[in-house]
């Protein structure tokens, strides 16, 4: 059951048979009303004075501790709470002897259930429970509320498709392992092959002797590109063109190159311009 007392929301919590009362002030803090501990576990009346005195009195206890003004039946009460987080340490304080194990055991009993869930079962009624709150909906709330959930779904699957990175050209060349012309790679950044062939001989990796390319030696021993022979047949005579074609390791070489020289492939380009 819970009540509000001006800015204070008030519940009455059954546990072990007992009521505790939990308080939330309005800076979202739990409280608990010591003497409705003090009767739940089972303390005569001069142990709940002795409980309160202690609360009052320990360096740490007190700090953790205030009054409140409550109204119970029409009439208001000054009530000792306790801050949730301190009321596992406050009875944890309290000890259980041999001799109260023997003379007092289903007040010992209650007490180690009021040690190990008291706080638990307080601090429940007050966070917000949404399989709770939905349970309380008609037919109609939650047929809005599906509805509204799918929508919800709809809109963020589209979010990420839209924000999900594109495949990058780097990933491209690890995924293919075929040897390619340097007609190919240029065309994939928007240059032609004559263009491309001149910023790799600008950059000393390669020259041209004939109509033929070939690396430098440093780059030649670096498995960035092979030299291949295609057999090319007409009417009247058969002939022997080589070429010289890059490897995945050369076309990562590459792109590493052009891209220091702020040369971006297109597909990359286009997945910038789309963000």
């Amino acid at each position: 059951m819970s009540k509000e007392n001006n800015q204070l929301v008030v519940k009455e919590v059954d546990f072990q048979g007992a009521t505790l009362l939990g308080v939330q002030t309005e800076d979202g803090k739990i409280w608990a009303g010591v003497r409705w501990m003090c009767e739940g576990i089972g303390f005569s009346e001069k142990q709940k004075d002795r409980q309160v005195s202690n609360i009052q009195n320990d360096l740490v206890l007190k700090k953790g501790s205030k009054k409140l003004s409550l109204k119970f039946g029409g009439q208001v009460r000054e009530v000792l709470v306790l801050e949730l987080d301190f009321l596992p340490l406050w009875l944890a304080k309290i000890s259980i002897t041999p001799a109260m194990q023997e003379t007092h055991a289903s007040v010992v009993e209650r007490l180690v259930e009021y040690q190990l869930k008291a706080k638990d079962v307080l601090a429940r009624e007050f966070v917000h429970s949404p399989i709770q709150e939905y349970l309380t909906w008609d037919e109609d709330e939650r047929a809005i509320a599906y509805f509204n959930e799918r929508k919800q779904k709809k809109i963020l699957e589209q979010q990420i498709q839209i924000q999900a990175p594109k495949i990058s050209y780097y990933d491209l060349i690890l995924q293919s392992s075929s040897l390619i012309a340097t007609t190919d790679i240029a065309k994939d950044y928007g240059l032609t092959a004559q263009k491309l062939n001149k910023i790799l001989m600008t950059a000393k990796i390669q020259y041209k002797r004939g109509k033929k390319w070939y690396l430098y030696d440093d780059y030649a021993k670096q498995g960035l590109a092979q030299s291949t022979t295609e057999l090319i047949e007409t009417e009247s005579v058969s002939f022997a063109s080589q070429h010289l074609k890059w490897t995945q390791t050369g076309r990562v070489f590459i792109h590493n190159l052009l891209k220091d020289l702020g040369i971006s492939p297109i597909v990359d380009q286009e997945f910038k311009e789309a963000r």
